[in-house]
């Protein structure tokens, strides 16, 4: 009985670490921007000073390639274009 209980439980972690993970590698990200697991806090922005003073915390998001930065409604352009 106690076996059968521990293969229902381990059956049971299994499936969940699949979900979890099957859903991290889906994320859809917007134009210009890829997932990042363990990113900045602080996305710059137009008009922003090159040098931000962030926390230094992981954010799991999506968030702007090198070189772009997000405009007034919130899209990653590049940065020669704010």
């Amino acid at each position: 009985m106690n076996a059968k209980i521990v293969l229902c439980f381990v059956v049971f972690i299994f499936f969940q670490n699949f979900v979890t993970a099957r859903n991290i590698n889906s994320k859809k990200c917007g134009e210009n921007e890829q997932w990042n697991e363990c990113g900045s806090a602080c996305s710059r922005k137009c008009g922003d000073p090159e040098t931000l003073i962030c926390p230094a915390v992981c954010v799991s998001e999506c968030q702007r390639i090198r070189g772009f930065v997000l405009n007034s409604d919130g899209k990653c352009i590049p940065s020669e274009l704010c």
